[in-house]
């Protein structure tokens, strides 16, 4: 995956519900360069959106990660279970 768009999908795994302009600030890109990484995730099915009403204005969209966003993350429960048997052992 392009690296852009893995910083991408890595924000949005600690930070949902980011905007645009959150995701413009933390990758130094326009709005229009992170619509268009943006555009190609929510292809892949990796984020979606949806608006989030302020109390003036448009509603903004917010992005956050897809169960299948979530699942490229790999999860690494064997090895905390070894780490804490080890520690175990050692008390």
């Amino acid at each position: 995956m392009q690296e852009t768009r893995q910083q991408i999908l890595d924000y949005l795994r600690v930070h949902p519900d980011a905007t645009v302009r959150n995701l413009g600030e933390l990758l130094a890109l326009t709005a229009t360069g992170v619509r268009q990484h943006r555009t190609l995730l929510e292809q892949d099915g990796l984020i979606e959106s949806r608006e989030q009403r302020g109390k003036v204005g448009r509603p903004a969209l917010v992005y956050s990660l897809t169960a299948a966003g979530e699942a490229s993350y790999p999860l690494v429960y064997d090895l905390l279970s070894n780490v804490m048997l080890d520690e175990f052992r050692a008390s």
